[in-house]
């Protein structure tokens, strides 16, 4: 990986290179040193943390590339029943969530309280993101595809 690869992944994560250190399990007191020297090729990375970087670097997505993927993406199996509808998130934290009856895990309502979006699963760790607005972020867009699915009928 080029020291111009490191410090893109970086700048398209939107995180300081102590952040970014910290987040690849660097210490706090050598984090943004280490990464300076990845970005300005005085260092390679290597090993576990060129790994972890790499998959980090794929929900880094660029201005350009935000303006043509949707931040969410809202599916249902041709039987339409609760359990088989789905909100993936694209945008980093990526996160996979489901409609339920009842909640389970971290779930906001939908469908005015009669079913709930649960989060399957996070793909990327939320920790630095506003977990409850990303969920009714989540949850509208599963509100507008249900209500353009109606208008559809």
């Amino acid at each position: 990986m080029t020291p111009e690869q490191v410090r893109g992944i970086r700048l398209a994560l939107d995180l300081s290179q102590r952040e970014l250190g910290q987040d690849l399990g660097l210490t706090p007191d050598n984090a943004d040193r280490v990464v300076r020297r990845w970005e300005s090729g005085d260092q390679a990375i290597t090993g576990p943390a060129a790994v972890a970087l790499a998959y980090l670097g794929q929900g880094a997505l660029d201005d350009t590339m935000k303006s043509r993927i949707p931040e969410h993406v809202v599916a249902a199996d041709a039987l339409g029943e609760i359990g088989h509808e789905l909100v993936i998130r694209l945008w980093r934290p990526r996160c996979l969530a489901i409609v339920t009856e009842q909640p389970f895990g971290q779930a906001v309502p939908v469908d005015g309280g009669l079913e709930y979006l649960s989060v399957a699963m996070w793909i990327d760790d939320p920790a630095r993101f506003n977990e409850t607005d990303i969920l009714g972020r989540m949850a509208s867009a599963f509100s507008a595809y249900t209500a353009d699915s109606m208008t559809a009928v």
